[in-house]
């Protein structure tokens, strides 16, 4: 026998010796020298022959006899050395009629160890799962269920017998099951058995084990708690509602125990953390993780910007950039109402095009906000938000656009665009006319200021501030000639003459919004 299964038996044959008389033990000489210490247990047949003596009937009958914590401490002791399923069984409920659960998991992870789960019915295996929900605490359950995974042979059963179960048994240990499967098949690299694994249920395991207790969650290894951060902080931003914050603490003791490869690692984990953290409103927390990155050094140039807009003007999930003194009245006296402007949107960590109202003026941006639901075409900017009734005094209703870039107007520096560039947004902004009728609406004009470009030169419609509800054929005309005052407006602001005279003279008549784009790309 090997020392630690000598070590083990000598804990066995105390146990033995210490309830002798209640499990009615016969031995002959040899054991009784055994079970006494006074002959080292290292003939692995005669301690096997010793132990198979443990009648069952008789150990079941003497628990039945003994007040539930005497019986918790007996078949406690039994478990470890004859991991058996109706002993297990018979331990967990006098457990969970006893309610002393000190040594249960101790007790029950050595028993579970040597169990053969090949011999254990799909009943049996109910059965032990339903006492272990029933017997560990909330915050001890996923992990200690998630541990009982790594075994390939409990793994196996669990798959074999898990139709049909209780929702009770389902709830926690399929999604667990579905977590265990794809951050073990992460770890090898299975891509095809990855993509199976449903993607809600892989969420819904991640954020059981973060219900877990902290101690329980740390006591993973460094590479499953690497694979679960990764999965988890996902979880954490998707979920519905606002984060628990017992969950949020979680994830933050996961980031932090963590050791990274380089500092961009780290800086890239700090800011999906915190991106999570702010989703869920958890904005104390998030700021935490931001400075800790900051004070790290490294190229901490997101965080800071991070940091720096959170500590802006707020409105609602708005954060506006403070002025410097003397620009405007007062650093916090909140950005103007009707028109647009730029701001930080703090539940999406993204840059937005922002118009807020007076709250007489709800009802217009309720109207605006029912616009722009019908036009969700390609190249017309998406809302991001839209709060038509705040809450409180201060607050004011406003809405959120997804920031593509400065406003068109803004890039037109004479000599600095090439005649492509400039034809392409023509184009394209005749394009976005011709989209936008369709769909019924019409705008007032087409001013340059209504459209962005983004950093790669592609143009969008930003602004449809004061865009009403025409036939298509009204609309189409009306954008017409808008379109063709505004193309010639940034050709000539760039001092661009490069319409041919054809296109000059489709661009002088009524012409259709068909026509000038032929015209615009024949030139």
């Amino acid at each position: 026998m090997t020392h630690a299964e000598v070590a083990r038996m000598k804990v066995a044959l105390r146990f033995l010796r210490e309830h002798r008389q209640t499990l009615k033990l016969r031995v002959n000489a040899a054991e009784d020298l055994l079970l006494n210490g006074k002959r080292e247990p290292t003939h692995r047949g005669v301690c096997q022959h010793l132990l198979s003596k443990l009648d069952r009937a008789r150990v079941l009958s003497a628990a039945d006899s003994l007040p539930p914590a005497k019986a918790t401490e007996l078949l406690g002791g039994i478990v470890r050395f004859a991991p058996e399923i109706p002993y297990i069984l018979a331990f967990l409920k006098c457990v969970k009629a006893s309610q002393d659960r000190s040594q249960t998991a101790a007790a029950l992870t050595q028993a579970l160890e040597q169990l053969d789960f090949g011999e254990t019915s799909a009943a049996q295996m109910r059965d032990l799962l339903q006492l272990i929900v029933d017997v560990f605490p909330e915050h001890e359950r996923p992990v200690f269920a998630f541990s009982l995974l790594n075994g390939t042979a409990f793994r196996a059963a669990f798959d074999r017998t898990s139709e049909g179960w209780p929702e009770s048994l389902s709830r926690l240990l399929l999604p667990l099951r579905a977590l265990h499967r794809w951050l073990g098949h992460k770890e090898r690299g299975g891509r095809r058995e990855r993509s199976r694994v449903p993607l809600s249920e892989l969420r819904e395991g991640a954020l059981l084990l973060l219900g877990a207790s902290q101690s329980s969650l740390l006591e993973l290894g460094e590479g499953l708690r690497r694979r679960l951060f990764d999965s988890a902080t996902d979880a954490f931003g998707a979920s519905p509602g606002s984060g628990a914050e017992a969950a949020a603490e979680a994830l933050v003791a996961l980031y932090r125990s963590l050791a990274f490869r380089d500092a961009a690692a780290r800086a890239a984990a700090a800011l999906e953390l915190a991106r999570a953290l702010l989703r869920k409103g958890r904005e104390k927390l998030a700021r935490q993780v931001l400075r800790a990155e900051v004070e790290l050094g490294g190229d901490a140039r997101d965080a800071r910007r991070w940091l720096t807009a959170l500590d802006g003007v707020r409105v609602g999930n708005l954060a506006f950039e403070r002025r410097a003194r003397g620009r405007e009245p007062s650093a916090d006296a909140g950005p103007a109402a009707d028109r647009w402007q730029h701001a930080w949107h703090v539940p999406t960590q993204r840059d937005v095009l922002v118009r807020l109202v007076r709250p007489e003026d709800a009802a217009a941006l309720a109207a605006h906000v029912d616009v722009r639901r019908r036009a969700l075409l390609p190249g017309v900017a998406p809302l991001v938000e839209s709060v038509l009734a705040p809450s409180g005094p201060a607050k004011r209703p406003y809405i959120a656009l997804a920031w593509q870039g400065p406003a068109l107007s803004g890039r037109l520096t004479r000599g600095s665009l090439g005649v492509a560039l400039a034809l392409a947004w023509c184009v394209e902004l005749c394009l976005l006319a011709n989209a936008v009728a369709q769909c019924g609406l019409m705008l007032p004009d087409l001013s340059l200021q209504r459209f962005s470009v983004e950093g790669d030169g592609r143009l969008w419609l930003s602004d449809l501030w004061g865009a009403a509800a025409a036939t298509p054929e009204e609309a189409l005309a009306a954008h017409a000639a808008n379109a063709r005052h505004a193309c010639l407006e940034l050709l000539g602001a760039l001092d661009l003459d490069v319409l041919s005279p054809a296109a000059a003279q489709v661009f002088a008549a009524e012409s259709s919004l068909e026509t000038l784009i032929d015209a615009l790309r024949a030139t």
